[in-house]
């Protein structure tokens, strides 16, 4: 059953990656903005990077859902390695600019803790998932995992938009948080 569970994670993970790719594509010009608002990276590289980021973002995401669906464990491995720069980055930016935005989603939040811990928990679920990959999951183990996995990606992309509903508005941002 922990091993169904830590699937779920990993193919969330993976569903955002997809998701996330998909949004930072269609609007690399916000991508871009969003690294100059962070200001860790040199300008001549905002460009370009953020195209790599999206890139990146939908192969690793596609990979291991592949990986998953074959099974094939290798296909893990690039989500992992996406998932652990994520976690460096985000604790960098977290230190050294802890009110500059995430840039997660497309979105405008800021950088935080749980952002942070969200990065490293995809990458540990893809590192425990990948090697116990079993062609021998019943289809309807599969069925049941890729729907959880569906709603730990909904969960966890809604979860903070959500959250800045709760809260109060703060003065001179027009209701918006962040």
């Amino acid at each position: 059953m922990y091993e169904r569970i830590a699937e779920a994670i990993a193919m969330g993970g993976a569903l955002l990656l997809l998701a996330a790719g998909a949004g930072h594509l269609r609007r690399l010009g916000h991508l871009t903005a969003v690294l100059a608002a962070q200001r860790l990276v040199p300008l001549w590289s905002r460009r370009p990077l953020a195209a790599i980021v999206a890139v990146t973002e939908i192969g690793a995401g596609a990979m291991a859902v592949a990986g998953w669906l074959v099974p094939y464990w290798p296909l893990m491995i690039l989500m992992a390695a996406v998932y652990a720069a994520f976690g460096v980055y985000t604790t960098v930016l977290r230190v050294r600019r802890p009110g500059a935005p995430c840039g997660c989603f497309d979105g405008g939040s800021v950088v935080s803790w749980g952002v942070v811990a969200r990065a490293w928990v995809f990458c540990a679920a893809a590192i425990v998932v990948a090697p116990g990959l079993d062609a021998g999951v019943a289809a309807a183990d599969r069925f049941v995992v890729g729907c959880a996995a569906i709603l730990v990606a909904l969960i966890t992309w809604l979860a903070p938009q959500l959250a800045g509903v709760a809260g109060p508005a703060r003065a001179g941002t027009g209701g918006r948080r962040g």
